[in-house]
């Protein structure tokens, strides 16, 4: 689940913030967290449509080691970018691309082991279909 919020600076340049909650189920544990994520929106007509582009950076959240830790987070942090342009009236195309540093489980029975991390991402094609009237050459 995410929410995002902008706040238009310019009439082609925003703030973003935005707030995902992120559940992992297993049969031993359950992890939950809350992830913060600030970044642009600045409109765009490259395509010969009205578009946007968005940069954001995921911000780490969580408890990391110690007594109070139970289970420890992930700790994923990264940059996250989403592409969107308009191809019709109702029909919007994107390409959302993210890089992410993740903190892997360590073991506390031997905290001389130092927490290894990874770096992994994703890449996506969005294709949405707007159910409001709309206007192709209308700034959204």
């Amino acid at each position: 689940m995410k929410g995002t919020g902008l706040y238009w600076i310019t009439p082609s340049f925003a703030l973003t913030g935005s707030l995902r909650h992120i559940n992992l189920w297993t049969s031993r544990f359950e992890k939950s967290s809350w992830g913060p994520a600030g970044g642009i929106a600045v409109r765009e007509g490259l395509s010969g449509y009205p578009g946007r582009i968005y940069v954001e950076y995921l911000i780490p959240t969580g408890c990391q080691w110690g007594p109070n830790c139970p289970i420890q987070s992930n700790r994923t942090r990264g940059a996250e970018g989403y592409w969107e342009t308009r191809l019709a009236s109702h029909v919007r195309l994107g390409l959302r691309f993210s890089f992410y540093h993740i903190l892997n489980q360590s073991n506390q029975l031997h905290p001389d082991i130092p927490r290894t991390g990874e770096v992994t991402g994703d890449t996506l094609i969005i294709l949405r279909y707007e159910f409001r009237r709309g206007s192709i050459d209308r700034l959204y």
